[in-house]
């Protein structure tokens, strides 16, 4: 009797186990999928988000690229130069009408034309440019020695040196120190304190070429 009730309970809980793992199985794999849809779903909803952001992005670049492509110089176009100088941190400005050859050129075009230059605006109307250059304003003055004597030399917009006074006074006849000044470029701003300079170095200078010479004229 006991034997019989105890196959009677195996068979019924292997009854019960055949019904209910097919079924966890089943609630098991359709679970899995419904989140495997929605990892999916989410995941393209993201991308989705990502194209549509790209492709608003490039909408609002592409009309500012297109405009750009569509402006060209003219005949009325003015161009600013602005050069800037390392040594003093000044910034000096030319406007000037643009050239024949220039006309009609696109940004890209005018910047390939001009490597050495930013082109900080560009329109039909305008065109402002930018050059960085290693040395001196015009609004300077350089003291050096050429050929024995002392030259003064102011630099150019484009930081090249011209010659504006050659003096009278011997390169020799100068200091140690202010010899060392002048060949290491004796840079002056104001012109009223270099022609101050100038005069005061050529009065001592006759001065004492007087007071050589006066022995000699009185043998």
């Amino acid at each position: 009797m006991f034997t019989f009730l105890k196959r009677k309970r195996r068979l019924i809980l292997l009854l019960v186990l055949t019904i209910l793992l097919p079924t966890m199985i089943i609630s098991y794999s359709y679970v899995k999928n419904i989140s495997l849809k929605e990892y999916i779903g989410d995941k393209r909803n993201i991308q989705k988000r990502d194209n549509n952001s790209s492709i608003a992005e490039i909408k609002e670049v592409s009309p500012l690229v297109n405009n750009e492509m569509q402006i060209f110089t003219s005949e009325d176009t003015v161009i600013t130069k602005r050069y800037i100088y390392s040594l003093c941190n000044h910034i000096q400005s030319l406007e000037e009408d643009i050239t024949y050859n220039d006309i009609g050129l696109s940004r890209q075009e005018f910047s390939d034309k001009y490597l050495n230059w930013d082109i900080k605006i560009f329109n039909a109307k305008n065109i402002v440019m930018e050059s960085t250059l290693e040395g001196y304003c015009p609004n300077h003055y350089i003291l050096q020695e050429l050929d024995g004597y002392i030259v003064i030399y102011q630099p150019s917009l484009d930081g090249s040196l011209n010659i504006v006074k050659k003096t009278d006074i011997p390169f020799e006849y100068l200091s140690q120190e202010l010899k060392e000044q002048l060949s290491s470029r004796l840079v002056i701003e104001p012109l009223e304190e270099i022609e101050h300079m100038i005069e005061d170095r050529e009065s001592s200078y006759q001065r004492n070429r007087r007071r050589y010479e006066l022995p000699l004229n009185n043998s």
